[in-house]
């Protein structure tokens, strides 16, 4: 069985992890010195105390289950989704688009419900409850499954988000610090597991 994708945001230690998939907010890095060793997380962090590797892209899509779609009609263009009902993550309403000539479409949405962790958003789409904004990455077993289709794929999302791996740039990497990220680097890449195969 392959493991399953880190959660937004991921923080991993020799000593302790934490990991809530999809929270809106990360948590603060505890900056006593020694206290981790590694995090993985999506979120930027404009600190020069840390070091930062670019793992992998953050590739999101709208999804909807086939019984939603069968009740309420499948969306032709984002301007449609006023029409539907949306599940949104957070405070992400705003879905940013790229249209088929190649301009950028930012639509607001309305949610119908509102919850602060990807998972459950997910469960409440694949529930047939709307129309959400899904990473890859939490929705990929849903998609193969069929249990989740993409809509709106003539519109494909527009991304400003990376998976990062941090550390402590005031000591030494420790070997099994550096193997960790090594692994991780050739594990995700530009195209992470979660993504092979996904739209072919």
């Amino acid at each position: 069985m392959q493991p399953r994708p880190p959660a937004r945001p991921w923080g991993a230690s020799t000593r302790r992890h934490a990991a809530r998939c999809g929270s809106q907010h990360p948590p603060p890095f505890d900056r006593v010195e020694g206290a981790f060793d590694v995090a993985v997380r999506y979120a930027a962090l404009n600190d020069s105390s840390f070091v930062a590797r670019r793992l992998a892209p953050d590739r999101r899509v709208v999804v909807a289950s086939p019984g939603y779609l069968e009740r309420h009609g499948l969306p032709n263009s984002p301007s449609d989704l006023d029409a539907h009902t949306c599940l949104v993550v957070g405070t992400l309403d705003v879905w940013t688009f790229s249209a088929p000539h190649g301009e950028t479409i930012i639509k607001r949405v309305t949610p119908a419900l509102r919850i602060n962790d990807g998972t459950a958003v997910r469960d409440a789409a694949r529930a047939g409850l709307g129309i959400a904004l899904m990473a890859t990455w939490c929705a990929a077993d849903e998609l193969r499954s069929g249990r989740l289709v993409p809509v709106l794929q003539d519109y494909p999302l527009i991304s400003t988000q990376t998976l990062w791996a941090l550390y402590p740039s005031s000591r030494e990497l420790a070997p099994k610090v550096r193997v960790f990220v090594d692994w991780l680097l050739a594990r995700f890449g530009p195209e992470p597991y979660w993504d092979k195969g996904l739209f072919d």
